[in-house]
């Protein structure tokens, strides 16, 4: 079974990754001003269109967004997991919708990430907040017999991360890739004190039951036994400071 990595594949990178925080840090504004689409047009689709693929894509100056809740936005636009936003009404995690927007000028992904965070402010009325709180986290480390990573060859071709059940490869992965990408299959932040930094190249195999569902007791326990097993990195839980975006309001947009 593969497991679904749906926060990945839409675009969590490093800048999604969860570290320690200070407790007594100070709430701070999650929308503020910045810059905006030069047109932009948001419809609702009445009903969930299972022959449409949910997608979004940014490309130079342009956002397409398909079949798309408006929880996949806001991960898309914050860079951060379903477990890391609170408050969101229960219709934006069940109605669908199609979004193109365009620049005025051919701006990259960083750019547009940041007019999607404007849109919602002017379309759907976002306000939020970031917010620090202590949630179960896991702590990885190096295990007591090393790390079992190997080197990425330099000037060899990335591949794709594949996660499943049983297996967990790809080239040329950087340490915060595997980090946000173990944080997103476990559904809980994970926080990174291995002291290792680097590109890797990741083949590890362990005997896997595809009758285990993903986000249940019994699956998070196979992996990481298969992790500190296979690439020598142990998970550890324990409680932390996460950073948190809390909705303080959302509404539907008025389309045009």
């Amino acid at each position: 079974m593969i497991w679904p990595l749906h926060s990945v594949a839409i675009g969590l990178l490093a800048s999604s990754l969860i570290y320690p925080l200070d407790s007594r840090a100070q709430t701070r504004d999650a929308v503020v001003p910045g810059p905006a689409f030069e047109v932009a047009s948001v419809k609702h689709r009445p009903n969930f269109d299972p022959q449409v693929r949910s997608d979004i894509r940014f490309d130079p100056g342009m956002l397409t967004v398909s079949n798309f809740r408006i929880d996949g936005l806001i991960i898309n636009a914050f860079g951060v997991p379903t477990f890391r936003i609170s408050g969101l009404p229960k219709w934006a995690n069940s109605e669908f919708y199609d979004v193109t927007a365009r620049a005025n000028t051919a701006a990259d992904k960083d750019q547009l990430v940041r007019m999607l965070q404007t849109l919602l402010a002017d379309r759907f009325k976002l306000k939020a907040h970031w917010e620090s709180r202590e949630l179960p986290s896991y702590v990885m480390t190096v295990g007591k017999n090393g790390a079992k990573l190997q080197k990425a060859a330099e000037g060899q071709q990335p591949k794709p991360v594949l996660l499943t059940m049983g297996q967990f490869s790809g080239k040329r992965v950087p340490i915060e890739r595997i980090v946000a990408i173990l944080s997103s299959a476990l559904q809980r932040p994970v926080i990174d004190r291995t002291g290792l930094t680097g590109e890797f190249d990741l083949d590890a195999r362990w005997p896997g039951d595809p009758s285990v569902l993903p986000f249940t007791p019994e699956y998070n326990d196979a992996l990481i036994s298969g992790i500190q097993d296979q690439l020598g990195l142990k998970l550890e839980s324990q409680k932390a400071p996460v950073e948190i975006l809390v909705i303080d309001s959302i509404e539907r947009p008025s389309e045009n």
